[in-house]
């Protein structure tokens, strides 16, 4: 006999409403990464259904065709310059003796930095120990071409063009021989 105050109980459901969770951006992601490998290995149809609404697939209908998907652009990155090595300069009795450079080195930025805005000027700091000597100057050079010259430890840079760039610093006397030169470092400028 049916009791109408007796209380249906079925089993719970599989799925909760509370144990489903929105994917997180990385799963996302890793599922629009799948379908879009997917996609480039196999064929592509495009049908039209008679609303006039088109859609993409890689099942073939009776009114699908196959479309060709075109490689997207890729640059490849730029080489990075082999310096020469820095020739030893030779000097002889009736020259002065240069200035013993124990340190030269890009203090900022740091290598594999990125610049975010290579439109907008930024410093580049030179660390010299001992202390820059009268008519010597500090020569920057990106990419291998001297951009820049000071007789102080702040060197300006304007602007990069967006890519990978290298940064070295030389000093150079009067005469514009240089004495030495900092270990290369990369940059990385984005444009906005």
């Amino acid at each position: 006999m049916h009791n109408p105050k007796a209380r249906h109980t079925s089993a719970a459901p599989l799925i909760s409403k509370n144990s489903i969770k929105p994917l997180s951006l990385l799963g996302a992601l890793l599922i629009c990464a799948l379908l879009i490998a997917s996609a480039a290995l196999g064929e592509v149809y495009k049908s039209v259904d008679p609303q006039g609404r088109v859609s993409y697939g890689d099942k073939k209908t009776p009114a699908a065709t196959a479309i060709t998907i075109e490689t997207t652009n890729t640059t490849p990155a730029a080489a990075s310059p082999n310096p020469e090595p820095m020739p030893m300069i030779e000097y002889h009795g009736d020259e002065a003796e240069p200035t013993n450079y124990r340190t030269l080195a890009i203090s900022a930025p740091a290598d594999n930095t990125i610049i975010a805005n290579g439109l907008a000027p930024f410093w580049v700091t030179v660390a010299v120990r001992p202390k820059l000597a009268a008519g010597h100057l500090l020569l920057l050079l990106v990419d291998d071409q001297v951009t820049a010259s000071s007789s102080t430890s702040q060197i300006e840079v304007a602007s990069l063009s967006r890519g990978q760039h290298s940064l070295q610093v030389r000093i150079s006397d009067a005469s514009g021989r240089p004495l030495k030169h900092s270990k290369i470092i990369t940059l990385f400028a984005y444009r906005p």
